[in-house]
């Protein structure tokens, strides 16, 4: 699967097609008639100017007024001027122009002109005649750099008695701004991948060389989901603007968003920075943010194994959440539910019948939580196993009974062999009998001072084992790991690193510390709320085990044992990073080139309705993600990057998986495998 990305504002700035402009008013009945960055200058007796909208004509311009006779070369006239950075577009206004009579050497002229290119509209005398011009007028100013109106005496020998004058109103004066606004510093809440807040917070710092900072803007998933102004400038940044540079050209802004307004789950943004035209814009971005603000849904728990005593059940749930912590409790009811009790200890997935639990029903509660809150759900007491009022039965129910079976009785005393500490009768008790099966084979007693003996809690609430990294659980045991770099197992809340294919070693002790030895342990593991059965273990006679966990992606393993007295179950988080690839097709492009890249996730378990992959480029000593996509079921992916005209010099490349419900490995990057591509 391919995908086409294009970085803005890392490697290359914007470039517009078409100048961006803004625009002012000046006396202008929209802003209360308001004024700013206009210029009056004139030269002679009786020449005026008003640069500050008259406030009983609401006009601005200049004027010779009919006092007798002028010398060649005197004015009146109103200047603006763009501001740095800008240049000028346009201007439309309301326009009253009037040129007195004009003689054989001399003329006054009401005009409009601007700087470089000259006279943009002037009236003069025609026939000896005043000339004059009322109404709307809008003009092209080309990019010039001044604007100025009023009255001129040309000629040598001056000008005629007879007032001219050159005034607007309702003006508007378009400025073009062809450069982009910069960006930097951005931090924040809303910029972390693993803040959970539902309130989040960025801040940036932007610069602008020409009408100055306007807008930030949030872009959530490819939508607007907040515009701001990114600072007032005391009521100057709003529009309509009424000063050459309206907006502050250096702002410390801040962005602040209430996650509640999206769908938990992760979400791309986009901060956009834009100037006073409203369209040079600069980015930052995308980048991915987890929103985690609802509990999460727990399915209904399903139980799987037989109720009896000394086996074990397995509870299972569909939970969907943001990471969410899943917790097991097992409780014992009767068989109407009622008289319930928490098992204490019983608080993994898989649990071993006690004889305390015969008769009884048992219920699982799955509870998981994630930052957005706690949800839980319990199984029924009428879903199998315990469909049809069955309830928890004795350890040899339909089991073998044979004469030398567990659940035999070989002297016919009516008590099981697994309880009988006489199996052959003969008055001498197993632990001191060389032949415990023949009774024709008597061993002798111990005395009394070497005598031994078997105590056996009938509770595991009493019992304890602590595992490597001091987790505690329901019965006897210890776990200690054979120990690698790639996998983090995690064991309540220490963690060790194994490989991904590793054996799990331990012993099993009754409480008081004796061996359990021949007892079998029953493993599973479960990936993304299914669980598999991966097989089973025995016990040598000093109670050590051992199990090959074979290769997998991140896991919830659990070892169940229980001896119908006793109880344990160990539960182990396996997570496992995932392993991704990367390679540039051409080491070596030309600036404005494509580059192609080609890579891999591998370990299965991919969706393609995912996007499971970042693409990141190493920038200004960070990684800065230009893009994500989606990957193939096999895995593999094509990407492409094109660069900037002005790129130059070495550029490196890295893949980074992305945390997504449904794919059970911990974020990988290509780290130490970067594509690197060298440009120009």
């Amino acid at each position: 699967m391919a995908a086409t990305l294009t970085a803005a504002g890392i490697l290359a700035a914007p470039s517009a097609t078409h100048a961006a402009t803004y625009t002012i008013q000046q006396c202008h009945s929209q802003s209360n008639y308001a004024v700013s960055g206009l210029v009056g200058s004139f030269q002679g007796a009786y020449a005026y100017t008003n640069q500050a909208c008259d406030p009983s004509s609401r006009t601005v311009g200049a004027a010779l007024t009919a006092s007798g006779e002028r010398s060649g070369g005197e004015f009146a006239q109103v200047t603006f001027s763009a501001p740095q950075g800008t240049s000028l577009d346009s201007i439309s206004a309301r326009r009253t122009a009037t040129a007195g009579a004009a003689r054989a050497n001399g003329a006054p002229v009401a005009r409009l002109s601007s700087i470089p290119s000259g006279s943009r509209e002037a009236f003069a005398a025609v026939a000896g005649y005043p000339a004059s011009g009322q109404g709307m007028m809008a003009l092209a100013l080309d990019g010039d750099r001044s604007v100025s109106w009023g009255a001129y005496c040309e000629g040598t020998s001056g000008c005629p008695v007879g007032d001219t004058s050159y005034s607007l109103q309702d003006i508007e004066i378009r400025l073009r701004d062809n450069q982009a606004p910069n960006l930097a510093n951005v931090a924040g809440t809303l910029r972390s991948e693993t803040d959970r807040a539902r309130v989040r917070s960025l801040t940036y710092d932007a610069t602008d060389a020409g009408g100055g900072v306007f807008r930030e803007r949030l872009i959530v998933d490819g939508s607007e989901r907040s515009t701001e102004l990114a600072d007032a400038n005391g009521g100057r940044c709003v529009l309509p603007f009424t000063t050459p540079t309206p907006c502050k050209p250096d702002v410390s802004g801040s962005v602040s968003f209430d996650t509640s307004t999206l769908s938990d789950g992760t979400h791309q943004l986009v901060l956009d920075v834009r100037d006073a035209t409203d369209e040079n814009k600069r980015l930052h971005g995308p980048w991915t943010i987890t929103v985690d603000n609802v509990p999460p849904a727990v399915g209904a728990p399903a139980l799987s194994g037989t109720a009896r005593e000394g086996d074990v059940l397995t509870c299972t749930a569909p939970v969907a959440g943001q990471i969410p912590d899943v917790r097991f409790q097992w409780i014992r009811a009767a068989s109407d539910g009622s008289a319930r009790y928490e098992i204490p200890g019983a608080t993994n997935a898989a649990y071993a019948i006690s004889a305390a639990d015969v008769g009884r029903k048992l219920i699982c509660r799955v509870s998981a939580t994630d930052n957005g809150g706690t949800a839980d759900r319990e199984s029924s007491i009428t879903q199998p196993p315990f469909a049809d009022g069955q309830l928890v039965s004795t350890y040899c129910s339909n089991r073998p009974t044979g004469s030398t079976d567990e659940c035999g009785d070989l002297d016919g005393d009516r008590i099981a062999n697994r309880n009988d500490d006489d199996l052959d009768g003969d008055g001498v008790p197993n632990l001191a009998d060389s032949a415990p099966y023949d009774s024709s084979r008597p061993g002798s007693v111990a005395s009394p001072g070497s005598s031994s003996t078997t105590t056996n809690t009938s509770s595991t609430a009493n019992s304890s084992t602590t595992l490597v990294g001091g987790t505690t659980v329901g019965a006897a045991g210890t776990v200690r790991f054979l120990l690698g770099r790639e996998t983090a197992v995690y064991v309540g809340k220490q963690a060790r690193w194994v490989r991904s294919s590793f054996k799990m070693r331990g012993r099993l002790t009754r409480p008081d510390g004796s061996p359990m030895g021949g007892l079998k342990l029953f493993v599973t593991q479960a990936v993304n709320g299914k669980t598999v059965a991966l097989g089973s273990t025995v016990t040598d006679p000093d109670g050590n085990w051992a199990f090959q966990i074979p290769r997998g992606p991140s896991r919830t393993l659990v070892v169940a044992a229980g001896d119908g007295v006793n109880a344990a179950t160990l539960t182990v988080r396996q997570r496992v990073t995932a392993h991704v690839t990367l390679r540039a097709i051409r080491k070596k492009i030309r600036s404005g080139g494509l580059a192609q890249f080609r890579g891999q996730l591998r370990g299965g378990h991919t969706n393609s309705r995912e996007k499971l992959v970042e693409f990141q480029v190493y920038f200004r000593r960070s990684w800065r993600t230009i893009g994500t996509f989606r990957v193939g079921r096999d895995g593999r992916f094509s990407v492409k990057y094109r660069f900037g005209t002005a790129a130059y010099g070495r550029y490196s490349f890295r893949a980074r998986t992305m945390p997504t419900d449904g794919y059970p490995f911990a974020v990988g990057t290509s780290r130490g495998r970067t594509a690197t591509v060298r440009v120009g």
